[in-house]
């Protein structure tokens, strides 16, 4: 973890003279935390040994901060392990306090299902098709997000965001959730419909050989989806295209406690299949958002606390451990 140096220099107790320059190497990506912990580790290890006397660095106290350290040798045993009880303390207080964050995932795949076309392939098209335009001729929208960058954090909040690439009609839709079994589809690359192997249509997960869950079915039935994460209605005559559309997503009906656990389970083996958004009125209300092959991929907007930096955790037991061995030696 060192990388580049920042020096600081220390003299011997009682003797001016007799300097000896101890190098501080910290990485510069390192967190706020770290470094800090760092710092304070390494002056209140020296100082309270008696040992040198910091000579404050300027330059190092902006990247650190000013550590606090005691002037006063300890006069027991009693005395030091308090001072690293509450170091450790002071610390875990510091990890424990993560600022939540957010991040936006861009679609890493998305294409459309559609009904009347059923073995044909749309994961070209700069738009994703959602809503029938009559009778057997439903569009269902397939959209996917790699979420293994939050491997471990605290999600708060999930929303849903697209860019509407055409008028709107009556109409509410659901965003599901596909189950696990339905994961490896494959967007394609065509934009008119042409049969292309390998890749998902409104008849196969695979096409030709491999169904989704639920049969030949748009991926609409019960066994190929967990409930409704969340809903939204567009209004006939309103024309929002470019609009962008947020729809705040919760477990709902999908079995999971909380948040975290569904992005865990999707973080785990090939448990991610992304979303569907199926649904519509009667007649023509089909609508479309920006693909990722448009001007504007959907995006999964999640607010979440990171998890605590091991490098930070691991400092707390170091320096607690040096500071205990330099006394008893």
């Amino acid at each position: 973890m060192l990388v580049g140096s920042r020096q600081l220099l220390f003299s011997k107790r009682g003797s001016i003279s007799d300097k000896d320059a101890i190098t501080l190497c910290i990485h510069p990506e390192s967190s706020l935390f770290a470094k800090k912990m760092m710092g304070y580790i390494f002056s209140t290890f020296l100082c309270e040994n008696n040992i040198f006397r910091l000579m404050h660095n300027r330059e190092m106290s902006a990247h650190i901060g000013r550590p606090t350290f005691l002037t006063q040798k300890p006069t027991s045993n009693t005395t030091i392990m308090k001072t690293i009880l509450t170091t450790m303390a002071c610390a875990t207080v510091l990890a424990s306090s993560s600022q939540a964050a957010n991040i936006a995932l861009s679609a890493t795949a998305d294409t459309t299902l559609i009904q009347n076309f059923a073995n044909g392939n749309y994961g070209g098209r700069t738009e994703v098709l959602i809503g029938p335009t009559g009778s057997s001729q439903q569009r269902a929208g397939l959209v996917l997000f790699d979420t293994s960058s939050l491997a471990g954090a605290t999600i708060n909040s999930m929303t849903l965001r697209f860019v509407l690439f055409r008028t709107a009609a009556t109409g509410t839709w659901e965003v599901n959730m596909l189950r696990e079994g339905n994961a490896g589809w494959v967007e394609g690359t065509e934009v008119g419909g042409t049969v292309e192997a390998g890749t998902a249509t409104w008849n196969h997960r695979a096409n030709p050989g491999t169904s989704w869950l639920g049969g030949n079915s748009g991926a609409r039935l019960g066994t190929d989806i967990y409930g409704s994460m969340g809903s939204f209605t567009l209004t006939s005559g309103t024309d929002l295209v470019d609009d962008v559309i947020d729809t705040p997503l919760t477990v709902g009906g999908t079995g999971f406690t909380d948040l975290t656990a569904l992005v865990d389970h999707w973080n785990t083996g090939s448990n991610n299949a992304g979303f569907q958004i199926y649904g519509g009125g009667a007649g023509n209300t089909q609508w479309g958002f920006d693909s990722k092959e448009g001007t504007g991929a959907a995006q999964l907007i999640i607010d979440y606390t990171p998890v605590p930096e091991p490098s930070s955790i691991a400092l707390l037991g170091l320096g607690g451990l040096a500071l205990l061995l330099r006394r008893r030696k």
